[in-house]
């Protein structure tokens, strides 16, 4: 089990990635721990009840749907200990009936902390969840949500690799295994109620709001090392030690393979060491020399430097022009649109309008778009220029995108800035082979302007692959 959590694939790999991932893993074993403690022991002292308050406080603020989900906990736990209390025998009601007080006053206060919560967000945001929290759940109708969410989780557990589904049968074999001692035990064994609870409670989350559409299972990471604790659960049916230690070998070899060839060569968008020093020494030179190691060495940050550097200089241009508020339309709210908020937002008043609605809603709450037509959850374009005057929104300056000039031929009134195209190199200097679906990423990527904001003799920029690889 240590092995397994410890080595836990998706979040080996988004531990790297500079988001709340190992954060909220921690925090959910650990306060999964500290609540155990208490159900069956009680305090002692004031300052252990202090520090689960704290950490079950930090667990429900690390991510925007953990108030929900520890306040399901609460309810869910409290109805189980009730069945166990009602379930024991008269000579164990004794022991039962303060565990289930504790859960009650335990709830009581969790309910409190996210009620907390809520009105700090309310009062401070003007809202209970973050925006890409409406936008996912906004973006379909729910049959098409879960359909897609069991879609997620099936892809990132049991397919694309036979490795992933060997792994993956001795954690459901365990699973089933955990789940019958649980049942036979009259549901004495509480830590085991509380690990099911929290990771099936998360699993239907997932599917409620559709998975995600980051690579990895970055919704599963948070939880992996707590679904893969009972991975090992049927080497416990050998007597003969040499088995036990065999089998955990083989397990413990099985996800060191994962790791390396299933996560970090096919479906990641990392490179090795080799690789990740020749993007740092030779790509988009001078362009990137401002930017960071991590940002540099990531193939979708690496293809998105450029656009950044380009729609930097745009707006610069466009504010000593005296342009003092921009309205910007993309697509791409990442690196691109970080930097631009990041550079010019004390200089200009920007307004970056949101085709997945994520950072803004103004797309999103105008009725005449929410059910027009949509590419993977994003309002298209033509929709969108359509709709400008009936939903009260300014025509965008700049438009920025994962875009080619014939995905535009339905617009007027824009002209093309800046143009990259053409795929990344996939022959790198590399000890493993790069990512059968990396591998050559594409670089298409376009930035327009409205027409008039630029002089009349402005030649768009193009750039391709060749031009931005440097060979030393």
């Amino acid at each position: 089990a240590a092995i397994a959590g410890g080595l836990s694939p998706w979040l080996l790999y988004w531990s790297f990635s500079k988001m709340e991932t190992p954060m909220m893993a921690f925090l959910l074993v650990y306060a999964l721990l500290l609540i155990a403690n208490y159900l069956e022991k009680g305090h002692t002292h004031r300052w252990q009840w202090a520090r689960l308050i704290t950490i079950s406080w930090l667990l429900a603020a690390v991510r925007p749907e953990m108030p929900l989900i520890l306040g399901a906990l609460c309810i869910g736990l409290a109805v189980a200990l009730w069945l166990r209390y009602m379930l024991c025998q008269p000579i164990e009601k004794v022991h039962c009936k303060p565990i289930f007080q504790r859960a009650l006053i335990f709830s009581t206060q969790m309910l409190i902390v996210i009620a907390s919560l809520f009105v700090f967000r309310y009062l401070y945001f003007g809202k209970l969840f973050p925006q890409p929290v409406y936008a996912k759940v906004s973006s379909e109708n729910l049959l098409e949500r879960i359909t897609r969410g069991f879609n997620y989780i099936s892809y990132n557990m049991l397919s694309g690799n036979e490795t992933l589904l060997i792994f993956h049968f001795f954690t459901i074999v365990g699973w089933n295994a955990a789940i019958l001692h649980l049942i036979k035990q009259r549901l004495k064994t509480i830590p085991l109620i509380l690990i099911m609870g929290i990771v099936i409670l998360y699993e239907g989350y997932i599917v409620l709001v559709g998975g995600d559409w980051m690579e990895n299972g970055r919704f599963i990471a948070h939880i992996q090392p707590l679904a893969l604790l009972f991975t090992g659960t049927i080497l416990l049916r050998f007597k003969r030690p040499i088995i036990y230690w065999l089998g955990t070998g083989f397990l413990a070899g099985l996800i060191i393979f994962i790791n390396i060839h299933v996560i970090g060569v096919q479906r990641s968008t990392g490179t090795t060491i080799t690789g990740a020093l020749a993007y740092y020494q030779n790509w988009a030179q001078p362009y990137a020399a401002n930017f960071s190691w991590s940002e540099r060495t990531n193939r979708i940050n690496a293809r998105d430097i450029l656009t950044s550097y380009h729609i930097n200089q745009l707006i610069e241009q466009l504010v000593e022009n005296g342009m003092d508020e921009i309205h910007i339309l993309s697509g791409q709210q990442g690196l691109t649109s970080y930097y631009i908020a990041y550079n010019y937002s004390d200089d200009v008043k920007l307004t970056i309008y949101d085709r997945y609605g994520l950072v803004d809603d103004t797309l999103f709450t105008c009725p005449q778009l929410i059910d027009r037509p949509r590419s993977n959850a994003a309002i298209d374009y033509s929709s969108i220029f359509q709709n400008l005057k009936t939903c009260g929104i300014v025509a965008p300056d700049i438009i920025f995108d994962l875009i080619r000039p014939h995905q535009f031929s339905s617009l007027s009134g824009y002209q093309l800035y800046y143009q990259q195209t053409g795929p990344q190199f996939s022959n790198l200097p590399s000890l493993l082979p790069l990512s059968m679906n990396l591998a050559g990423l594409k670089l298409d990527q376009s930035i327009y302007v409205r027409e008039g904001l630029l002089p009349a003799d402005f030649e768009p920029i193009y750039l391709t692959a060749e031009d931005l690889w440097q060979t030393p």
